[in-house]
C-alpha cells in the first residue's frame, strides 16, 4: 500500500513507524518494495534539528509544534530510537548508531521517576517541566519506553559503551512495572495507579513483549518469565471471538486506550478504550512471537 501510495517527507515523529515495516522487509527478506520510502524517513532522522537535550521534538516541525514547543515524548524512543539504531545497522552508520543509543539515557534524566523507576508521559524543553506533574505513569507510553530499549540493545554490539546504561533503564522500568502488575496479568492505563482507569491491553502487550525478550537475551532472571506469561494470558482471555468471512474464526482485541496525548492525571483516566488498533494488535503478535518456545 504504502509503496504504491509513497510516503512524504515526515515533519514529525509520528510518521517513521511505517518505515520499520520497509527496513525489517529489507534487513529480513531481501524485499526492497518499501525502500524508496524508507529512505525518505531516515532522511528525517538523520537531518531534523536535535533539541537542546539532543533529541528530536515529537512534533518535529509539524504545526501543532506551535501549541506544545519543543517536547520530547516517549513513544518516539520506538519512533527514533529503535528506527535509527537498524538503519544505523543497515547501512553502517555508527554515528546514527550512536545517536539512537544515546535516547534511552536522555529521555531518562528528565522523564523517569527515581522511586517507581517508571517514565512520565513528556517533557517540556523549553519550560523544565514534565507532563503530567503528577506521579501517573502511562502504561502504553512505559510499554513503548521498556519494548524500544530492548530492541535497541538487540542493535548494539556487547562493547557499545552505552549498552550498560540502557540495561540499568530497562531493568529499572521493568521493575517498576512487575511492582504493579495485577493478578489479571494486565497494568491499568495508568499504571501505577490501579482503579484509576482499566486494564489495558496495547500496554500490557507491550510489557510481556519486553519482559519475554529481557528473559530470553539474559538480561532479566528466569524468574520475570512468569510476568511475562501472566501478561500475555491475561490479554488472551480478554480477546472477543467473531466471525469472519465464509465463517472463519476470528478474535477482536478489546481494551486499548485510545490516541493519548500528554495531559493532566485525570484525562488519562477518561480516554476511551478501544479495540483492534494496530499498535495494540501489533504489541500482541510481537509478544505471542517471543513467548512461542514457553510452556504456558
Amino acid at each position: 500500500h504504502w509503496a504504491r501510495k509513497g510516503v512524504s517527507a515526515p515533519d514529525k515523529n509520528d510518521s517513521v513507524p511505517a518505515a520499520l515495516t520497509a527496513l525489517a522487509l529489507a534487513r529480513d527478506q531481501n524485499d526492497l518494495i518499501g525502500m524508496e520510502s524508507a529512505r525518505t524517513v531516515a532522511h528525517y532522522v538523520l537531518t531534523e534539528p536535535r533539541n537542546k537535550l539532543g533529541a528530536i521534538d515529537h512534533l518535529g516541525h509539524n504545526f501543532f509544534k506551535f501549541l506544545y514547543g519543543h517536547s520530547i515524548w516517549v513513544d518516539s524512543l520506538m519512533m527514533i530510537g529503535v528506527f535509527g539504531a537498524q538503519w544505523a545497522n543497515y547501512t553502517h552508520d555508527d554515528a546514527t548508531l550512536d545517536f539512537a543509543a544515546s535516547q534511552p539515557g536522555i529521555y531518562a534524566s528528565v522523564l523517569q521517576d527515581p522511586e517507581t523507576g517508571l517514565f512520565r508521559h513528556a517533557w517540556q524543553v523549553t519550560k523544565g517541566v514534565a507532563t503530567p506533574k503528577a506521579a501517573a505513569f502511562w502504561l502504553r507510553g512505559n510499554g513503548w519506553v521498556v519494548t524500544s530499549i530492548a530492541d535497541i540493545l538487540d542493535e548494539l554490539p556487547p562493547w557499545h559503551p552505552r549498552r550498560e546504561e540502557l540495561l540499568k533503564i530497562f531493568r529499572s522500568t521493568v521493575a517498576g512495572l512487575i511492582h504493579y502488575q495485577q493478578a489479571t496479568g494486565l497494568w491499568d492505563s495508568l499504571a501505577n495507579l490501579p482503579g484509576a482507569s482499566y486494564g489495558e491491553t496495547s500496554g500490557t502487550a507491550l510489557a510481556a513483549y519486553a519482559i519475554a525478550k529481557g528473559v530470553h537475551r539474559g538480561w532479566l532472571p528466569p524468574q520475570d518469565m512468569f510476568y511475562a506469561k501472566r501478561a500475555f494470558a491475561g490479554i488472551t482471555a480478554r480477546l472477543v471471538p467473531k466471525r469472519g468471512p465464509h465463517g472463519s474464526l476470528l478474535f477482536s482485541m478489546p481494551r486499548m486506550s485510545w490516541s493519548t496525548n500528554p495531559m493532566q492525571k485525570f484525562w488519562y483516566t477518561v480516554v476511551p478504550a478501544v479495540s483492534d488498533m494496530s499498535y495494540g494488535v501489533g504489541a500482541y503478535l510481537l509478544a505471542a512471537t517471543e513467548l512461542s518456545s514457553e510452556e504456558f
